[in-house]
C-alpha cells in the first residue's frame, strides 16, 4: 500500500510522517512504538521544507525506512509511505 500526505508547515512534518506510516500499515499511531528520532534527525528533515523562507534554495527529497515503510519526504512537504 502507498499513502501520500502533505504537511502544511515544516513544524508538522514528523507528525505527518507517523500518520502516513499508521495509515499505510493500517494501525493506530499509538501502536508505533519506535521513536522517529531513532531513524532520522527530525530537525534536519523538517528543515528540508521551509516555505516561509524568502530565499528558499532547498529543493529535493529524503528517503529512509521506518517501521516497515519506505518514507520519502519532498521539499514541498509531500510525504509518501510505501509498505515494505
Amino acid at each position: 500500500m502507498v499513502v501520500t500526505v502533505k504537511a502544511e508547515t515544516h513544524h508538522e512534518i514528523c507528525a505527518r510522517i507517523i500518520e502516513a506510516v499508521a495509515l499505510c500499515r493500517g494501525i493506530d499511531v499509538l501502536d508505533i512504538d519506535r521513536p522517529l528520532a531513532t531513524v532520522i534527525d527530525a530537525d534536519s528533515v523538517a528543515s528540508l521544507w521551509q516555505p516561509d523562507s524568502a530565499d528558499r534554495d532547498v529543493n529535493g527529497t529524503v528517503t529512509f525506512d521506518y517501521f516497515g515503510c519506505r518514507i520519502t519526504v519532498t521539499s514541498e512537504g509531500v510525504i509518501e509511505a510505501t509498505e515494505q
